[in-house]
């Protein structure tokens, strides 16, 4: 995750008003992509955490799931890299997207995969399942919805993707302070 930092390039002898126009046009875009790709790449480390907590057992298409998701989040600093050099281009964007897509789409089947199989510690419950099953989708849906906007639209896309997330931390905080659990206890 901290890597990405270093596509963030300052050049060094500018006039004062040639590098205010550089840092307002260049760097603060740069700034809200690394922003944006370090959370999201956050999400995914957390969601990791917490799924490899509830694992207790594992088989070969699990394993191999899990490389692929983490083949996936390894390309994402490149990805967050094409778009902070090609921000208006419609095949960055939406390089980034489908790359943000597979991941989170594997990291999803990954969870349900392990549930089904049930390589899940037996204290986990079915709607704790579902409540992560449907806090980590919302990311996917976005994510797929946006290509057909970043088709025509690619310029602006990006200040969309805190959306999904915001909704997603929203969910989960929701989630930990009233679990679902809770909620159908006590019907």
């Amino acid at each position: 995750m901290t890597i990405l930092i270093l596509s963030i390039e300052m050049p060094q002898g500018f006039t004062k008003e040639v590098m205010h126009y550089y840092f307002y046009n260049r760097v603060l875009p740069s700034l809200l992509i690394y922003s944006l790709s370090f959370v999201i790449l956050g999400s995914f480390w957390n969601e990791s955490h917490h799924h490899n907590h509830l694992v207790y057992k594992s088989d070969v298409l699990s394993i191999w799931l899990y490389i692929f998701f983490l083949m996936f989040i390894c390309i994402i600093p490149f990805s967050s890299h094409f778009v902070l050099h090609y921000p208006k281009d419609r095949t960055s964007v939406i390089f980034y997207l489908f790359n943000l897509l597979i991941a989170k789409s594997i990291n999803l089947y990954l969870f349900y995969y392990t549930w089904r199989k049930k390589f899940l510690r037996p204290e986990v419950s079915i709607l704790h399942c579902k409540s992560v099953l449907f806090r980590n989708s919302i990311p996917a849906i976005f994510y797929f919805s946006f290509i057909p906007v970043a088709y025509f639209y690619s310029s602006w896309v990006l200040y969309l993707f805190p959306l999904p997330l915001i909704l997603q931390i929203v969910i989960g905080a929701l989630d930990s302070v009233y679990p679902l659990a809770k909620m159908e206890a006590s019907k």
